[in-house]
């Protein structure tokens, strides 16, 4: 059985809208992207945007509580990322009251431990299953062709330094 149309349209804004390069906040002249902090952030965005699209009357066929395309992207986004996307609104408001001068890597080590990165790239993945699913619904030539979202590259630990174990900060 086919998808109808407002399902194959569904698909195709939310999957352009996961694909989407993390480009917020802005950075500086001369540093490479996406940092950590344009990842993190990125969650908040995603899960607003889809959220607002959900939302329009085209998709209203598309509900989270009746139908299996809505209950897959709504298991996603909110549900499925909504502690990274909280984590991205309080590092958002850190990160814009950080001193103008203060590395992007030393920030970084302040406020990313670990755990963080690992969320992230947890959220990171989960997005990756859901940005496969729907191309395969939406455009299933495209998917075969392997024009599906990956990750951006990014050096080991996007260029943060592990720190030993006994340096970790507590908390």
């Amino acid at each position: 059985m086919a998808a109808d149309p407002a399902h194959l349209e569904y698909a195709r804004a939310v999957h352009e809208t996961l694909v989407a390069e993390p480009d917020h906040p802005p950075l500086l002249d001369k540093v490479a992207g996406p940092t950590w902090i344009q990842r993190i952030v990125r969650f908040s965005h995603l899960q607003t945007t889809v959220l607002a699209l959900a939302a329009q009357p085209p998709y209203a066929v598309v509900e989270p509580a009746s139908d299996p395309l809505g209950a897959a992207v709504g298991g996603v986004i909110p549900h499925g990322l909504s502690s990274t996307a909280d984590l991205a609104d309080d590092l958002e408001r850190i990160w814009a009251a950080r001193p103008p001068d203060q590395a992007i890597t030393d920030w970084e080590v302040a406020h990313l431990p670990r755990s963080v990165r690992e969320q992230v790239r947890a959220a990171e993945g989960l997005v990756l299953k859901l940005t496969t699913t729907l191309l395969e619904l939406w455009n299933p030539d495209l998917a075969v062709a392997g024009f599906w979202f990956k990750p951006p590259e990014a050096p080991p630990n996007n260029g943060l330094v592990e720190l030993p174990e006994s340096m970790n900060r507590p908390g």
